[in-house]
């Protein structure tokens, strides 16, 4: 059986997600078993949050989230007849930051990712820029052009496309991201990537049974 992890967004209950992204109804239908993720909870930011912003110049085994994703699949997979070659991470803004980063940090454990309005930050940028591995995970990349609180043009120093007076920082955003996947060997059999117009900061279940076929495709072009 396939397994798909949800991960919520920054201070978002994981008790949310079966309404919010409608995922059980696909994996009903789809066969697929959906695990719905905690975050930790952090006293520095006082707030359930992914460790995406995390010294990526330091050894990423390192980060107590990959760490963490690893020994939850190995625990699932322990517990129930799961398949270890359909194993995927979807996630929702901060969650979805932490798909990307599962993804390429475990392409032996995760299959693919499914990133909606997501980015990386604090060097991760970097990481994927200088990626050279040899397993390419699957990315269905979600955004929308409106997304006013993950801009979906936001480049390292450049400005927010929707708020133009608004600077970036240090994220990186999913122009970008895809853009740099490619650059580095992705291609459209293995990256989609929806950039959706008049779309705000939100999960779309309308997508669902896309990216599910999207995954699944993959099978084929592997075998």
């Amino acid at each position: 059986v396939p397994l798909v992890l949800m991960l919520p967004g920054n201070r978002v209950s994981h008790y949310s997600g079966p309404d919010y992204t409608e995922l059980d109804r696909s994996a009903v239908r789809e066969g697929f078993i959906v695990v719905y993720v905690e975050q930790p909870w952090r006293n520095e930011t006082f707030s359930w949050s992914w460790y995406t912003d995390w010294d990526w110049a330091d050894d990423a085994d390192g980060n107590p989230d990959v760490l963490f994703l690893g020994t939850l699949v190995e625990h699932l997979t322990s517990q129930q007849p799961i398949d270890p070659q359909q194993v995927y991470v979807a996630g929702h803004s901060r969650g979805g930051a932490m798909s990307f980063i599962a993804a390429l940090e475990r392409p032996d454990l995760f299959a693919g990712a499914i990133p909606q309005s997501g980015f990386v930050e604090f060097g991760y940028f970097d990481r994927i820029a200088a990626w050279s591995g040899e397993e390419r995970p699957a990315f269905f990349v979600v955004h929308g052009t409106m997304d006013d609180d993950v801009c979906i043009d936001c480049r390292p120093g450049g400005q927010c496309g929707v708020q133009p007076a608004r600077r970036c920082g240090r994220t990186a955003s999913s122009d970008l991201i895809v853009e740099t996947l490619r650059a580095r060997g992705w291609t459209d059999e293995n990256l989609s990537y929806a950039r959706l117009e008049n779309v705000a900061h939100r999960w779309q279940p309308w997508l669902n049974e896309a990216w599910w076929s999207f995954m699944q495709r993959q099978r084929g072009v592997q075998q």
